[in-house]
């Protein structure tokens, strides 16, 4: 947990470990690359009808491709490939759960159905839809008021309960994921997280959740905050950021407090990765961004 990654890096690490990420394929063109045979269930399947929702890729590097399989579970063949970037893909309503995972059955472009895991798919909002959904914007003051009174349930009920929350502190630095069970008790706990290096001091940064990135939290979405939707908002930094390649599927926004008047440079920014869910929008991310020297 300890190793430096981009923002996403970890969170990338630990789905890809778990699931069928081909990273190493690049993708020409978005959607999908090989169709798949319809699948065909073995009898130990539990198939489950669940709403019919239309997906997105997410958590696959750049022109990298994820595997469709003809059956719910990695160990069943390969059927063919979906791009990172491949967006509409419609449900057909089947999913399973294999051990700890959830897979998707998908109409797939090329033609046939074939099997996904769950934590590659995010429910596909087109940034038009998102940034007129009156969800989110109500989101973040509910996600305030929980940092504000410590209240880790609160916080853990508006967390993606499919992916869970990964938090960036420091430009550059380590993420934590955070799986929605740990996020009950995330106020109380004594981990200290390695968040990276400090701009000024290049030392570790050292601190748990609620020392380090909850009075930053407090003091962004406490205050009046700017929200841009889908747009990067800083204060003047000495360092690029772009939204990380993995969750290009991911809607987010800058919610950004300015310096006051004569401290312009005391600006600071979270970006919040938004996640939906049965039509609902979750915190998918975290990241922090301010003035560095």
């Amino acid at each position: 947990m300890r190793r430096k990654y981009s923002l996403v890096g970890l969170m990338l690490a630990l789905v890809c470990a778990a699931t069928a990420c081909n990273i190493g394929t690049p993708s020409p063109t978005p959607g999908i690359l090989v169709p798949a045979d319809t699948a065909v269930l073995t009898p130990t399947e539990t198939v489950t009808l669940a709403p019919i929702h239309s997906y997105a890729v997410v958590l696959v590097p750049e022109r990298g491709t994820l595997d469709v399989h003809t059956a719910a579970g990695k160990s069943s063949p390969a059927a063919g490939t979906l791009a990172w970037d491949a967006v509409g893909l419609q449900s057909t309503g089947n999913f399973a759960a294999v051990g700890t995972d959830t897979w998707v059955e998908l109409n797939l472009p090329g033609g046939g159905t074939g099997w996904v895991n769950r934590n590659n798919l995010t429910e596909y909002v087109p940034s038009g839809t998102f940034c007129t959904d009156p969800g989110p914007l109500a989101l973040f003051p509910t996600i305030g008021m929980a940092v504000n009174t410590s209240n880790g349930s609160a916080l853990a009920a508006l967390v993606s309960p499919v992916h869970g929350l990964a938090v960036g502190y420091i430009h550059g630095g380590t993420p934590r994921v955070y799986a929605p069970p740990e996020l009950v008790s995330i106020f109380t706990s004594i981990e200290s997280v390695n968040w990276g290096l400090g701009p000024g001091s290049g030392l570790p940064v050292m601190g748990t959740f609620n020392d380090r990135v909850r009075p930053d939290l407090i003091d962004v979405l406490g205050g009046a905050y700017m929200p841009y939707c889908n747009t990067i908002q800083l204060g003047g930094a000495s360092y690029s950021v772009q939204w990380p390649a993995e969750w290009k599927n991911i809607n987010f926004y800058s919610l950004y407090k300015p310096g006051p008047a004569g401290q312009e440079e005391a600006w600071m920014t979270w970006l919040a990765g938004v996640d939906y869910v049965d039509g609902l929008p979750y915190l998918f991310s975290l990241a922090r961004y301010n003035w560095e020297p």
